[in-house]
């Protein structure tokens, strides 16, 4: 039989930080592959569910009164657990009361009546009728209409954007024209066939350190638009200074289980290594979050220079916060990033504190936590602080070719240029190119 609503137009991943943006429950937990019979998992994902003792929450908005809507939910039980749960909106039934399947997944699928939406909202909730809680993988919105796209963004190593622009179910449109725009102007792009475009943001609309940009992607009818933080962005990494122009920052940090919440969160703080797993020393973190708070000091002789904070390794989605301002997010738990913090600074002692969200994303990619088959949460790289000057060069792009037949070469050269002044400049470059013996050439 055909579906009324065929077009996904939103997919909540109940159990993963970031992948459900309608979901209201912000409780988490993974399911243990040995409560499963995973050979029936369609995706290792799954296990990563949303939980609460009785009721769990989404609420999608926007929707339009002429379209017709389906939901279907993804429910996980373990073999050992009898669970029953019903959904509902505002009163409502939307699926009576149902055991789920034990070991394994149980998909129910249902018309959303129109009058449950007739506001632009719909309220959904998942409830415990029988078992020990509620639980949840994934929850899915459908439509009789086509949505508009959805755009991603991150950041590149060359301090850019790579974005995608796709349906809801992850399929690239490709030929959509892209649009981003800033403080100093705007830039144009074409998604290629599998919806990817690249924005190399230096050239363009990006003025000083962050900034907040505007992303919009085809015409009028089924056209989008994203605001993109910068500091959410990472946009590469520096050059390191000598040892001199560097300040570690191993050894103890205080840890607080959850997420940031300031100065108050540090007087009940507990004592833990950096680098390090947290749980090496005996701590567990709040539904997969922890902060870890120090005081920082900058030497004088930084003053006047650029600040930043290097981090090789923070397992998994780090937010660094400086005296209680978020200045920078990164999404990998063991890829290298720079968070500028000068313009949050202040003479003498400063508060740093970063976030630590271990079940994300790419906890599904990396599979390091499955590997290593315990929390991988903590700091566990090298982290430090280090200077640089405001003007300084950037990435330097080298080509070079040999002809070995004439005995002739070229060599292309590309530097970037950074002022941190957001000032406009001219510069100039100078360059020396020398034999292995020592002579220039």
């Amino acid at each position: 039989m055909r579906n009324a609503a065929p077009f996904l137009v939103a997919l909540e991943q109940c159990g993963l930080e970031l992948q459900a943006p309608h979901f209201r429950t912000t409780t988490k937990r993974r399911i243990e592959t040995s409560d499963v019979d995973v050979a029936t998992l369609d995706s290792d994902s799954l296990r990563f569910v949303g939980w609460a003792a009785e009721r769990l929450e989404a609420t999608f908005t926007d929707l339009r009164p002429e379209a017709s809507y389906e939901v279907e939910a993804t429910y996980l039980c373990e073999t050992e657990v009898h669970r029953v749960q019903s959904m509902t909106s505002r009163g409502r039934s939307l699926h009576p009361p149902t055991s789920l399947a034990r070991g394994t997944v149980t998909v129910v699928r249902t018309v959303v009546p129109a009058d449950a939406y007739a506001d632009g909202t719909l309220d959904v909730a998942v409830e415990r009728i029988e078992g020990p809680d509620v639980v949840l993988s994934e929850l899915r919105l459908f439509s009789s209409l086509p949505p508009d796209p959805v755009i991603t963004v991150v950041g590149d190593s060359r301090g850019g954007l790579i974005g995608t622009v796709g349906t809801p179910d992850s399929r690239g449109v490709g030929g959509l024209a892209v649009r981003v725009n800033g403080d100093a102007g705007s830039l144009d792009v074409t998604t290629d066939d599998n919806g990817l475009f690249a924005v190399p943001l230096r050239d363009g609309p990006l003025v000083g350190r962050h900034a907040m940009l505007s992303i919009q992607a085809g015409a009028d009818a089924g056209s989008a638009t994203l605001a993109v933080d910068t500091r959410h962005l990472a946009l590469g990494l520096r050059e390191l200074p000598p040892a001199a122009d560097r300040l570690d920052l191993a050894g103890e940090w205080g840890f607080a289980g959850g997420s940031f919440r300031g100065d108050e969160a540090t007087g009940g703080t507990t004592p833990t290594r950096v680098p390090g797993h947290v749980i090496y020393d005996g701590l567990v973190p709040i539904d997969g979050v922890a902060t870890f708070h120090r005081t920082i000091e900058i030497p004088q002789s930084w003053l006047g220079r650029a600040v930043f904070l290097r981090c090789d390794g923070a397992y998994g989605r780090a937010e660094v916060h400086v005296n209680e301002t978020l200045v920078g997010v990164h999404g990998s738990g063991a890829t290298s990033f720079d968070v500028e913090l000068t313009p949050y600074l202040r003479p003498g002692a400063n508060a740093l504190a970063i976030t630590l969200t271990e079940y994300t994303p790419h906890a599904v990619l990396d599979d390091m936590s499955w590997y290593a088959h315990m929390s991988l949460l903590g700091i566990w790289r090298d982290v430090f602080l280090f200077s640089i000057p405001e003007l300084h060069l950037g990435q330097l792009d080298i080509d070079a070719d040999w002809n070995p037949e004439e005995a002739t070469g070229s060599l292309v050269l590309g530097m970037h240029v950074i002022n941190l002044r957001a000032e406009n400049r001219t510069y100039e470059l100078a360059v020396t190119v020398t034999a292995d013996d020592g002579t220039v050439v």
